[in-house]
């Protein structure tokens, strides 16, 4: 079947189920005192089509505590993230090979004005989230969890994080080096299907609904990396933490929407852990 025919069945699919799911969720039930939250994000969007902002500074004023996935309090963070991503001993120049990083420079640069070389020392990570930034069509461009990390520290209300940035790093880093350089290549040449993939992963994300976004995000998985270890161990290791969090107080949680859906999603582990869920549709 054509991909794109696939895709527009699909979207139709998660419309008629739309009611069933949600972006934002409630937690009851078992030892919580009082409700908590989880709402799934998109880490990096248009301004323009983030209309949760009321809905979620209300769940906020209602909660005890914040967590995001990382502790946005932390000092340093920046830093240690370039430190992360440093390649050792070697460079991406080197990884690809003349010609062939030759080729990418040109791509790269017609996509974001820079040149590759600024990433030269880096793993292919950093130059492939880039990538996914350029790909998102607006010009004003917000991160959701860092301005609902605002809203909560407005409201006094304390923060903290389900991993460390060392956490996330070795995620990373379980995708071998070889396999991150052939999808930054892949993603080069074939830079108009990362758009378009991004643009469709956007707008199934507007519908607010946790189970479309899983079934586009299964469609369009062609990396058991991604799954294995960026989605489902961070859940696994993710479950404990909150269950802890919500046992003490009435916790608002925001992670990455692809976190929420299937059978080895944070509603279904919550649920197996023995809390009710409930989607927050209004």
């Amino acid at each position: 079947m054509d991909k794109k025919l696939l895709t527009i069945l699909l979207l139709l699919l998660f419309i008629r189920s739309e009611a069933q799911s949600s972006l934002l969720w409630e937690i009851s039930g078992k030892n919580g005192k009082q409700p908590s939250y989880l709402f799934g994000s998109f880490h990096l969007m248009c301004k323009a089509d983030f209309n949760h902002s009321t809905k979620l500074a209300a769940k906020i004023r209602q909660s005890e505590q914040f967590y995001a996935e990382l502790d946005l309090t932390q000092s340093g963070m920046q830093a240690a993230l370039m430190q992360g991503l440093t390649l050792k001993g070697t460079s991406l120049s080197e990884l690809m090979g003349s010609p062939d990083y030759e080729k990418a420079r040109t791509a790269f640069k017609q996509i974001t004005g820079m040149d590759l070389q600024l990433f030269n020392q880096f793993k292919p990570f950093m130059s492939l989230n880039l990538l996914a930034l350029y790909a998102i069509p607006c010009a004003d461009k917000i991160q959701p969890e860092t301005l609902l990390f605002q809203m909560a520290r407005e409201q006094n209300i304390p923060v903290a994080g389900l991993e460390t940035l060392a956490d996330q790093i070795a995620a990373i880093d379980a995708q071998p080096i070889e396999s991150q350089l052939k999808t930054l290549t892949t993603s080069l040449q074939n830079y108009d299907s990362v758009k378009l993939v991004m643009n469709q992963l956007l707008q199934v994300y507007k519908l607010n609904n946790s189970d479309s976004l899983y079934q586009f995000m299964q469609q369009n998985n062609n990396d058991d990396h991604f799954e294995k270890e960026l989605i489902e161990k961070r859940n696994q290791r993710w479950i404990p933490i909150m269950d802890q969090a919500i046992r003490n107080k009435a916790t608002f949680f925001v992670v990455g929407a692809g976190h929420l859906g299937g059978s080895s999603g944070l509603i279904t582990l919550l649920r197996k852990m023995g809390y009710s869920l409930k989607p927050l549709n209004d």
